[in-house]
């Protein structure tokens, strides 16, 4: 009986800590994907800033932070967004009107070259 009574008291501490992980990563992952989402082609970039221009043609400006992590499809690519670059961008709202960028979503470029007739 005692070994049973230690089996079942691994086994419930085993499965309260990989409930415990699993947890903790949905945290850290709503963390990055809470907030606002912001969709758009950017139109505009500087050292700290990028302007992206939603469907409804509203310009928004984001600030980038040493926090900001860019992805690439799965992979995470160093650098910044470049102008015409279809984004999705998770943030929050911060003083001054701007949006702080916590994860931006590189999804492809918008053609921005003329289209001969």
């Amino acid at each position: 009986m005692n070994k049973l009574y230690k089996l079942k008291y691994i086994l419930g501490l085993g499965l309260l800590l990989v409930f415990a992980g699993l947890l903790f990563m949905g945290l850290k992952s709503y963390g990055k994907w809470g907030g606002s989402h912001y969709f758009g082609a950017v139109s505009e970039v500087s050292d700290s800033r990028f302007i992206v221009v939603g469907r409804k043609g509203v310009p928004q400006v984001f600030t980038i932070t040493i926090d900001t992590i860019v992805k690439r499809g799965f992979r995470s690519v160093g650098g910044a967004v470049q102008v015409g670059d279809r984004v999705i961008v998770s943030g929050v709202e911060i003083d001054g009107g701007y949006i702080e960028a916590r994860l931006i979503r590189i999804m492809g470029h918008v053609n921005t070259t003329p289209q001969s007739q």
